[in-house]
Protein backbone atom coordinates (compact mmCIF):
# COMPACT_ATOMS: atom_id res chain seq x y z
CA UNK A 1 0.00 0.00 0.00
CA UNK A 2 1.36 3.49 -0.84
CA UNK A 3 2.12 5.61 2.25
CA UNK A 4 1.35 9.63 1.37
CA UNK A 5 3.50 11.70 3.50
CA UNK A 6 1.69 13.33 6.30
CA UNK A 7 -1.10 11.30 5.63
CA UNK A 8 -2.08 8.81 8.37
CA UNK A 9 -2.13 4.73 7.23
CA UNK A 10 -5.27 3.14 6.89
CA UNK A 11 -5.30 1.57 10.63
CA UNK A 12 -4.66 4.79 12.16
CA UNK A 13 -7.71 6.65 10.16
CA UNK A 14 -10.01 3.40 11.48
CA UNK A 15 -8.98 3.98 14.50
CA UNK A 16 -9.64 7.80 14.43
CA UNK A 17 -13.08 7.28 13.13
CA UNK A 18 -14.22 4.71 15.55
CA UNK A 19 -13.00 6.99 17.96
CA UNK A 20 -14.38 10.03 16.65
CA UNK A 21 -18.12 8.08 16.70
CA UNK A 22 -17.08 6.67 20.38
CA UNK A 23 -16.87 10.77 21.37
CA UNK A 24 -20.06 12.00 19.06
CA UNK A 25 -22.21 9.29 20.86
CA UNK A 26 -20.66 10.39 24.63
CA UNK A 27 -21.54 13.84 23.99
CA UNK A 28 -24.91 13.55 22.50
CA UNK A 29 -25.69 11.59 25.69
CA UNK A 30 -23.84 14.10 28.10
CA UNK A 31 -26.33 16.88 26.40
CA UNK A 32 -29.13 14.89 28.01
CA UNK A 33 -29.83 13.64 24.17
CA UNK A 34 -32.55 11.20 24.88
CA UNK A 35 -32.78 9.75 21.32
CA UNK A 36 -29.10 8.48 21.50
CA UNK A 37 -29.06 7.57 24.93
CA UNK A 38 -31.78 4.65 24.27
CA UNK A 39 -30.78 1.47 25.08
CA UNK A 40 -28.82 -0.35 22.51
CA UNK A 41 -30.15 -3.44 21.00
CA UNK A 42 -28.23 -7.00 21.97
CA UNK A 43 -25.72 -8.04 19.35
CA UNK A 44 -25.04 -4.29 18.08
CA UNK A 45 -20.97 -3.90 18.03
CA UNK A 46 -21.44 -0.17 17.85
CA UNK A 47 -19.43 -0.36 14.46
CA UNK A 48 -22.02 0.04 11.42
CA UNK A 49 -19.18 -0.41 8.62
CA UNK A 50 -19.11 1.89 6.21
CA UNK A 51 -18.40 1.34 2.45
CA UNK A 52 -17.03 4.30 0.38
CA UNK A 53 -17.87 3.97 -3.22
CA UNK A 54 -15.72 6.96 -4.32
CA UNK A 55 -12.10 6.90 -2.22
CA UNK A 56 -12.50 11.15 -2.49
CA UNK A 57 -15.77 10.62 0.24
CA UNK A 58 -13.78 8.43 2.29
CA UNK A 59 -10.52 10.98 2.31
CA UNK A 60 -13.22 13.99 2.55
CA UNK A 61 -14.07 12.64 6.11
CA UNK A 62 -10.97 11.86 7.26
CA UNK A 63 -8.27 14.92 5.65
CA UNK A 64 -9.67 18.67 7.37
CA UNK A 65 -7.98 19.84 4.03
CA UNK A 66 -9.53 18.32 1.61
CA UNK A 67 -12.51 19.43 -0.01
CA UNK A 68 -13.05 17.02 -3.34
CA UNK A 69 -14.47 20.36 -4.91
CA UNK A 70 -17.15 20.73 -2.42
CA UNK A 71 -18.40 24.24 -0.85
CA UNK A 72 -17.08 24.64 2.48
CA UNK A 73 -20.66 24.13 3.95
CA UNK A 74 -21.15 20.84 2.22
CA UNK A 75 -18.05 19.35 3.22
CA UNK A 76 -19.41 20.98 6.58
CA UNK A 77 -22.82 19.20 6.34
CA UNK A 78 -21.13 15.82 5.06
CA UNK A 79 -18.83 15.54 8.06
CA UNK A 80 -21.58 16.01 10.41
CA UNK A 81 -23.95 13.71 8.73
CA UNK A 82 -20.91 11.00 8.33
CA UNK A 83 -20.89 11.15 12.36
CA UNK A 84 -24.50 10.66 12.53
CA UNK A 85 -24.35 7.75 10.50
CA UNK A 86 -21.67 6.11 12.31
CA UNK A 87 -23.90 6.80 15.28
CA UNK A 88 -26.73 5.31 14.13
CA UNK A 89 -28.11 1.69 14.91
CA UNK A 90 -29.88 1.28 11.59
CA UNK A 91 -31.76 3.78 8.78
CA UNK A 92 -34.99 3.82 11.43
CA UNK A 93 -32.56 6.58 13.49
CA UNK A 94 -32.45 8.96 10.18
CA UNK A 95 -36.71 8.79 9.56
CA UNK A 96 -36.73 9.75 12.67
CA UNK A 97 -35.01 13.25 12.35
CA UNK A 98 -37.41 14.76 9.90
CA UNK A 99 -34.44 17.84 9.15
CA UNK A 100 -31.94 15.17 7.33
CA UNK A 101 -35.17 14.80 5.15
CA UNK A 102 -34.02 10.99 4.45
CA UNK A 103 -36.32 9.37 1.78
CA UNK A 104 -35.91 6.84 -0.21
CA UNK A 105 -35.13 6.76 -4.20
CA UNK A 106 -37.73 5.98 -7.13
CA UNK A 107 -37.14 4.59 -10.43
CA UNK A 108 -33.63 2.86 -11.44
CA UNK A 109 -32.88 4.00 -8.11
CA UNK A 110 -35.09 2.59 -6.01
CA UNK A 111 -32.41 0.24 -4.12
CA UNK A 112 -30.85 4.29 -2.90
CA UNK A 113 -31.96 6.72 -0.60
CA UNK A 114 -30.94 10.34 -0.34
CA UNK A 115 -30.17 12.33 2.90
CA UNK A 116 -30.00 16.63 2.91
CA UNK A 117 -26.57 18.06 3.04
CA UNK A 118 -28.33 21.18 2.71
CA UNK A 119 -31.23 22.66 0.27
CA UNK A 120 -28.94 21.78 -2.73
CA UNK A 121 -26.80 19.17 -1.91
CA UNK A 122 -27.80 15.48 -0.82
CA UNK A 123 -25.97 12.42 0.18
CA UNK A 124 -26.55 9.57 -1.62
CA UNK A 125 -26.37 6.15 0.32
CA UNK A 126 -27.43 2.29 -0.24
CA UNK A 127 -28.05 -0.58 2.81
CA UNK A 128 -27.06 -3.44 2.65
CA UNK A 129 -27.54 -7.12 4.31
CA UNK A 130 -29.92 -6.86 7.50
CA UNK A 131 -29.38 -5.92 11.52
CA UNK A 132 -27.22 -6.58 13.89
CA UNK A 133 -24.70 -6.87 10.27
CA UNK A 134 -25.67 -4.15 8.15
CA UNK A 135 -23.60 -2.49 6.12
CA UNK A 136 -23.95 1.30 4.36
CA UNK A 137 -22.35 2.34 1.23
CA UNK A 138 -22.03 5.80 0.56
CA UNK A 139 -22.28 6.68 -2.89
CA UNK A 140 -22.19 10.03 -3.75
CA UNK A 141 -22.74 13.97 -3.10
CA UNK A 142 -24.77 15.25 -5.90
CA UNK A 143 -26.60 18.89 -6.64
CA UNK A 144 -30.41 18.46 -6.07
CA UNK A 145 -30.90 21.56 -8.55
CA UNK A 146 -28.56 20.27 -11.38
CA UNK A 147 -30.13 20.38 -14.50
CA UNK A 148 -33.44 22.05 -13.46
Amino acid sequence: MHEVQGYPSLPVLRLLREWARVITIFANCQKGNKYLDTAIPSGYNGCVELIFQDKKLDRLETDPRFDGGHPPEVVKAFRRRMQQIRAAVDERDFCNQRSLRFEKLAGARRHQHSMRLNDQWRLILEFHGSSPNKSVAIICIEDYHKGR
